[in-house]
């Protein structure tokens, strides 16, 4: 069973959490690690799923290797959470730098203060500015397996929310110049579909209406566009199997991978959610939805 970690309120290192302030950095004991607890949002009379959908999608990532954030399920206050630790790999000289600077320092026109609907963030301006910043042919080739393995995660999870500022790079100082690196993926609490609360669920079984997990999945928009005519951002599982079909070498590694792994040990991890933490018909619902997209990219190779 996941664990729950109780934060204490002289945990808190953020000078500014209190309010309406929704995270907060803390400081746990007894080693001091640093870590960023965020709320749940209340959606009506249910918390709207963020804490357990960044938790599962984590321990998803690692079991299919895509490097990612830490995270561990808590509760601040009688609130439910999550807490994600801060990267290791930022020690002195290290800094993370953000997508949308990035793309605004190499696309022409790029709107980095737009979160939604800006299309041209697509998946191929994030691999060649990702690409102009590596130094040798070795790092060129493991960035882009690296960005392959975030789109593989976010069609596996329907990850709808990789916008630019939800994944990085790793800057560093060297004196033959900067030496970049992608960051671990991160932020996954719109996946899932941990919006989705147990009375929705629940009249979509009364109704007798078969397939929602597949309709849900399919319908999902996400963050990434795959071309800048686009009204709305491409599908997640729609842009992998477009990546496939465009760069085979980024993809291929992740879906090998995943064959691997079974599909009752990913949707086992459901179970390892405290009660409490999670309604069962949306426990039974994410499993139907991680099984379906399981079965669509693993048979993308057949």
């Amino acid at each position: 069973m996941f664990k729950v970690i109780e934060v204490q309120e002289d945990w808190v290192v953020d000078e500014e959490w209190m309010g309406t302030k929704t995270k907060f950095w803390v400081s746990i004991p007894p080693d001091g690690e640093i870590w960023l607890f965020k709320h749940s949002r209340v959606s009506g009379e249910f918390f709207a799923g963020e804490h357990w959908s960044e938790k599962l999608a984590s321990e998803i990532a690692k079991a299919i290797g895509v490097p990612c954030a830490d995270v561990e399920l808590a509760c601040f206050n009688g609130q439910p959470g999550c807490l994600s630790r801060k990267f290791s790999q930022l020690a002195d000289g290290v800094e993370l730098v953000h997508g949308n600077e990035l793309l605004a320092g190499a696309i022409q026109g790029y709107d980095q203060a737009k979160n939604y609907g800006l299309s041209t963030h697509t998946l191929e301006n994030i691999l060649s500015t990702a690409d102009s910043l590596m130094m040798t042919p070795e790092a060129k080739v493991e960035a882009a397996i690296a960005i392959g393995g975030m789109v593989t995660l976010d069609a596996l999870i329907v990850n709808v929310d990789r916008h630019h500022e939800n994944w990085c790079v790793f800057r560093s100082r060297e004196q033959d110049g900067a030496k970049h690196s992608i960051g671990p993926s991160f932020d996954h609490a719109s996946s899932l579909g941990r919006e989705l609360n147990a009375a929705k669920i629940d009249s979509w079984l009364r109704s007798g209406l078969a397939n929602r997990g597949e309709w849900y999945v399919n319908k999902a928009r996400g963050a990434i566009y795959w071309n800048s005519s686009g009204s709305k951002g491409t599908n997640p599982l729609e842009l992998l199997r477009l990546a496939y079909g465009e760069w085979p070498e980024m993809i291929t590694p992740w879906l090998e991978r995943l064959s691997r792994i079974d599909i009752d040990e990913l949707c086992r991890l459901l179970d390892e959610i405290p009660a409490g933490y999670i309604e069962q018909p949306c426990r039974e619902f994410t499993a139907d939805l991680l099984r379906y997209t399981y079965r669509e990219l693993t048979g993308i190779r057949l």
